[in-house]
């Protein structure tokens, strides 16, 4: 089972109120609690909920990306597999979550579209395919 931020602010002998603040680089917080916190969040290999993240700031940060191949081509094609990992780390990079969308079937294109539209994905850098 992961850490939770209420295991790190027990082990670091502070409120999860200051996790939060040393996560998000708060001015507010002193140094040495900073380097504590760090201390556990390290020892737990502490990972932040992004579900919970993006509830509490009631934003989605997740990105789309639909390729219009089957998962085994994507995988098995060294040109989709570095460009979709070339993407995901971009994004990882802002703090967005990468979900891949793959089908060869047609009928299945709008679906990563009516995810957008829902809301569950916050972008779609994608182009449908050209035939």
């Amino acid at each position: 089972m992961s850490s939770t931020i209420n295991d790190v602010a027990k082990l670091a002998g502070v409120s999860r109120q200051t996790v939060s603040r040393v996560i998000n680089n708060s001015p507010l917080v002193k140094l040495e609690t900073i380097v504590e916190v760090q201390k556990a969040i390290a020892l737990l290999d502490y990972h932040p909920n992004v579900a919970a993240r993006n509830l509490a700031i009631k934003t989605v940060k997740t990105v789309g990306l639909f390729m219009p191949f089957d998962v085994e081509q994507v995988r098995q094609n060294m040109f989709f597999s570095t460009i979709s990992a070339k993407i995901c780390h971009y994004y990882a990079k802002q703090d967005f979550v990468l979900q891949l969308f793959t089908s060869p079937d047609e009928r299945n294109y709008s679906e990563p579209r009516y995810m957008l539209c829902l809301g569950r994905i916050a972008r779609l850098p994608s182009s449908p395919p050209t035939t």
